[in-house]
């Protein structure tokens, strides 16, 4: 039985024949293509049409057909642009460009900002104020960050239109902008759009990309695109798990715990809860060697907080219309604290309990992560005291959230 390669790809295969050419209609879509890539590397961007507040430059090249005939102009900016930009000290500066199709810009920039927005502000980052660029390239990001002061430099614009793709957006990153920077320097993030990369894993893996150049100062071949995946977790990562937790809370949790308690916590309160996994409620997230960096979920169920073996458990269903879904079981492997991760399985967790009708979360947190907890907008209502086996007793605080 043949296989229809249509099915897989938006390329041009399988197109058929009609004598000795392909089928008029066939011709008609390529023309049709074509002429949507063209237009979208002659359209003007209309500043007007953006929503977002924003400071609006312009490179060297006075019109599109000099940016076009001159790529060098586009990359610099214009006297009198230079001159409306004041040094600041940001953490980050963000510049939208038409670049070779402002189609792009105007269908997805503000799109992905909205997603990448919450990421940053949950972290404080400073951000400079929003510029757009008119008739600009990637490498005009560099003056631009240069004289905002800041530590690095995103630049969204429009990628090179194909015949498939006329509408493709790219996310430049560079670490310590200046003019002169060479292209292996820079990280890339391409083919952000309805069918390529969406705006919400563009924006996490931006915001990995960010994390990662401000920890380590660099940007470019010596820093790689390695965000780690975020999966339901299954039975077979039972064993990972079991290590990830004791790992996270002997080594994470040590200054707001003592050896006593965490010891007569492991494999009861903190522990793995195979419920949840059966439920399709847990998560993962797997870096590229395979390891686990961080596991969490959410739950239908009543119980608030404890694994297999806690004897406080109620496997009693919810009511999304009355009952808050519960947040539970958060742990981070400590190679990879405070990089984000379970502000991610946070979100993944939030997300999906929403979409099963909750519209209130609640959680038994750990005074480790109350205070990850209290920026992502839960409050603490109480503390409970958790007997443990061996005679000690573990603060838990009881936090709760509306959407």
């Amino acid at each position: 039985m043949a296989i229809d390669l249509r099915l897989y790809t938006p390329a041009r295969v399988s197109l058929g024949r009609t004598g000795h050419s392909v089928p008029t209609t066939e011709l008609l879509r390529f023309q049709l293509d074509h002429a949507r890539a063209r237009d979208a590397v002659y359209d003007e961007l209309d500043p007007a049409t953006l929503s977002l507040p924003h400071k609006l430059l312009h490179s060297a090249a006075q019109d599109r057909r000099q940016f076009l005939r001159r790529p060098d102009l586009g990359r610099m900016l214009s006297d009198e642009s230079r001159a409306r930009l004041q040094k600041g000290d940001y953490d980050l500066a963000i510049v939208m460009a038409d670049g070779l199709s402002a189609t792009a810009v105007h269908r997805h920039a503000e799109a992905l900002l909205l997603e990448l927005t919450p990421l940053l502000e949950a972290e404080h980052w400073s951000v400079a104020p929003l510029t757009v660029v008119l008739q600009g390239r990637v490498a005009i990001g560099d003056e631009i960050g240069e004289r905002l002061g800041a530590r690095l430099v995103a630049v969204l614009i429009g990628e090179r239109p194909g015949l498939t793709s006329p509408d493709s957006l790219g996310v430049y990153l560079t670490w310590d902008p200046r003019s002169g920077r060479n292209d292996s320097e820079r990280n890339c993030i391409s083919n952000i759009r309805a069918e390529g990369v969406s705006y919400r894993d563009a924006a996490i893996r931006l915001h990995f990309l960010l994390r990662e150049a401000r920890a380590r100062k660099l940007t470019g071949v010596g820093l790689k695109d390695e965000a780690p995946l975020l999966r339901l977790a299954t039975r077979n990562d039972v064993p990972a798990i079991s290590a990830l937790i004791e790992q996270s809370v002997l080594r994470l949790q040590a200054g707001d715990y003592s050896k006593e308690q965490m010891e007569g916590a492991l494999g009861s309160v903190f522990g793995v809860d195979r419920r949840l996994i059966e439920d399709g409620t847990y998560f993962v997230v797997e870096a590229a060697a395979g390891e686990l960096a961080g596991c969490g979920g959410w739950s239908r169920r009543k119980t608030l907080f404890g694994s297999d073996a806690h004897a406080a458990r109620d496997d009693e269903m919810l009511d999304p219309a009355q009952d808050a879904a519960k947040i539970r079981a958060f742990f981070v492997h400590p190679d990879w604290a405070r990089r984000g991760i379970g502000s991610r399985i946070l979100e993944a967790c939030e997300s999906a309990a929403a979409e099963a009708g909750f519209s209130r979360f609640e959680m038994g947190a750990t005074l480790t992560g109350e205070r990850l907890y209290a920026v992502r907008g839960y409050v603490a209502t109480d503390r409970i005291e958790v007997p443990l086996t061996n005679g000690e007793t573990l603060p838990v605080i009881r936090m709760i959230k509306s959407r």
